[in-house]
């Protein structure tokens, strides 16, 4: 059975809105979860 995660804040791309967003949702309650996806893989 495939394991599924929920999150409560889904940012796609890494924009001035959503780094914006990002930063706004910082000091919010620990219980929620968020991911950020970008179209371009890290090449870190």
């Amino acid at each position: 059975m495939r394991e599924t995660t929920v999150y409560d804040v889904i940012d796609v791309g890494i924009g001035p809105f959503n780094l914006g967003l990002a930063a706004l949702l910082e000091p919010v309650d620990s219980n929620q979860s968020g991911i950020v996806c970008d179209e371009k893989p890290n090449d870190h």
